[in-house]
Formats: C-alpha cells, structure tokens, sequence
C-alpha cells in the first residue's frame, strides 16, 4: 500500500454574499441557559438563498468595527429577515447583501502553517476575502511589490516540463487548463525550473511507514479552478523578514464610516516604514463564519501605493481590465520569534567569536613570553 504526499487543501477564497447576524444579547432558555448566537449557524445555512460562496458575520463579534463593516454592505443592499430558534427570547436578525461581490481570481500558496502568499487578478471593486485560519488580531495582511512576469519563452519552456504529479489526477489542473490559465492571467509563474523532490511513503508489514520512493520534477503543483481560486504552488516562498518593518495605511479621518465614499483617497493615506511590505488596515480585518479570519480588500486603496510607473510596483492592469496585487497573509507574532532566534544566534556567535579570539590572545602571549 502506497502513501502519497498529497498537496495542501486549503480554503482561501472570496465570497459572493454575505450575511449579517444581529441577535438579541443575551438570548436565554428557560433553564437560563445562554443560546451563543453561533448555534444559528445551521439555520442560517438551511436560509433562502444561502449558499457555500456566503460568508456569516456576527455583529456581536465585530462590534469594534460595526459601522465600517455595515457600510460596506449596505452598498450592495441588504434584504432583513428574523430567525427564533428554540430557547430565545428574541429573535435574531439576519440581513443579507442582494447583489453580489465581483469577485476576482486569487492564486494563491500556503508557504508555512503561518504564512500564505496570494496573488489577486483582475479585482474591480471591493471584496471580503476569507482565510479559514482562526480569527486572531496576530493575523495581518500585506502588500508586496509586484515581480517581474515571466517572459512567453520562460513560459514555454516550463509547460513542457509539467506533469500531473503522482497522487493529483483528481485535483491538479491538466497541460489545456493550465495553458488556459496562463493566458488569461490567473496563472503569473511555473517557478524557476530548479528540481525539487517529494517523498512517498509505504507501510511494512508492522505498520511502520517507509520512503517508498522520492519523485522529482520542477514544475509544481497547479490545482484546477475552484470557485475562481488557484493553488499554485510555484509561487515564491520569499525572505522570512519580508514583512519586517512595513509601512501601513492609514485612515486620515476619525469616522471612515460616516464620510460619503469611505475608500477615497482623501481618507487614507501610507505610512512608510523601513521595509518594502505595506500593512493593510486593522479596521478591515473582521471574523467571519463564527471562527475565520476575513479582510475588506478594496483596489481602490492598493492603487494609492506605487504603480507601474515605478521601481517598486505594487499593482498592475488585469489582463481583463481590472487590479493585479500580491499580498502576504501573515501571523505577525511569527515575525517576533524569527526576530528572537536571529538575535539570540548573533548573540551566540559574537560571544563564541569573542571567547576564540580571548583564547588565541592567550596562546600568543605565552608564546611570546617563553621568547
């Protein structure tokens, strides 16, 4: 029996609709027990209308950004309805965006249980993108200057080294759709073409596994189009300081909410910082689905960085007209300990550099004193 090393299956995708739950705090039974708003979330699914593309905000749970939040959707129009669930003693109200979100292709790759590099084509309005990574304020997104686009021979060299990998026929995009995908830029690299190796695993007659045998190949890993999210697992894993010292934006007036068109340049503006990564807006991270990290991404605040027009560009035009971005979702408190280690390795190595030099000083004094 063979154990193949499958690729990651991970959930990052942006939703078409989204719903809104404001429940009555607290809502009890009759044995005084508190009913968590969270356990509508059956009822909600089983709603008209509701689909696997609508992501489940509870009003109660993003109570610090609620007027932002609200504003956003209001925009797209929001139908009400009331849900009573057994042991309330108010119903819930649940509101829900009538028109959809246009939604953009994400490629994407999960670098590190912490990191993910996304890259976004063709954005041409606001969405609420989705991490299912549990909610935690440590979770930050980040734009990045754009790389360079691979050249069409760059290109054609690697479509003839790429193979479905052992193990993937059912989830890998095939040689048609990848070319499909390349062409209309949802697809931005087959890496470099340096070789890489996977193992897969057996089991002996113990249950004890074993490298069965190691695959090798140099393009990797393409998944086919879900819900206009790509796994790509060519894309770079970039320096582990990258995100080190970004600069922010940040909003230039008090109620963002309450001004007549919240993304317009006027009522933001970049902080620079020390590194090359822009943070983007804490206000704009908001739990999602009860439990998930989601983030408001609007074009129209990544267009106020530098453009293609500079050195370091952080966006470009769709090949369909609208905004390519990269952004890295990252959990900043990993940026701390990757700080610690190198500093406490630097520490290590000035004091053993400190202690040979000490001792080689010794060695030439007594030699020079036996003279």
């Amino acid at each position: 029996m063979i154990r193949v090393a499958m690729q990651w299956s991970v959930m990052i995708r942006v939703m078409l609709a989204v719903c809104l739950v404001v429940a009555a705090v607290p809502c009890r039974a009759a044995q005084e027990r508190e009913v968590d708003p969270r356990e509508l979330m059956i009822d909600i699914m089983q709603a008209p209308g509701f689909s696997l593309d609508t992501g489940v905000f509870y009003a109660d749970q993003n109570a610090a950004h609620d007027a932002l939040l609200r504003r956003i959707l209001e925009e797209r129009g929001l139908s009400e309805r009331l849900l009573l669930k057994e042991g309330m003693d108010a119903p819930a109200r649940l509101e829900r965006t009538e028109r959809p979100f246009e939604r953009p292709y994400v490629e994407f790759r999960k670098i590190s249980p912490v990191r993910y590099r996304l890259r976004v084509h063709d954005a041409r309005g606001g969405f609420p993108l989705l991490v299912n990574e549990t909610y935690h304020v440590g979770w930050k997104v980040y734009l990045r200057p754009l790389a360079a686009l691979p050249s069409p021979d760059e290109l054609t060299a690697r479509f003839r080294e790429y193979r479905i990998l052992e193990g993937n026929e059912h989830g890998q995009a095939d040689a048609e759709a990848l070319r499909d995908f390349v062409a209309r830029g949802i697809v931005s690299t087959l890496g470099d073409g340096g070789q890489r190796a996977r193992k897969h695993y057996g089991f002996d007659e113990n249950g004890r596994d074993y490298v069965d045998h190691v695959e090798t190949y140099s393009v990797g890993f393409v998944s086919r189009d879900y819900d206009r999210s790509v796994q790509n697992e060519n894309l770079p894993d970039g320096a582990w300081n990258e995100n080190h010292s970004a600069g922010r934006i940040v909003p230039t007036v008090e109620d963002v909410a309450g001004s007549a068109a919240p993304f317009a340049a006027e009522n933001w503006r970049l902080e620079p910082g020390g590194g090359s990564s822009v943070a983007w807006p804490e206000a704009l991270h908001w739990v999602a689905n009860g439990f998930a990290n989601s983030w408001w991404i609007d074009p129209a605040l990544v267009r106020m960085l530098p453009g293609p027009d500079s050195a370091a560009s952080y966006w470009r035009e769709g090949a369909q007209g609208g905004t390519d971005f990269e952004i890295v979702v990252e959990f900043q408190p990993q940026q701390y300990l990757q700080a610690g280690a190198a500093i406490s390795l630097g520490t290590l190595a000035a004091c053993l550099i400190v202690l040979a030099v000490g001792a080689l000083w010794r060695r030439m004094r007594r030699r020079a004193s036996a003279r």
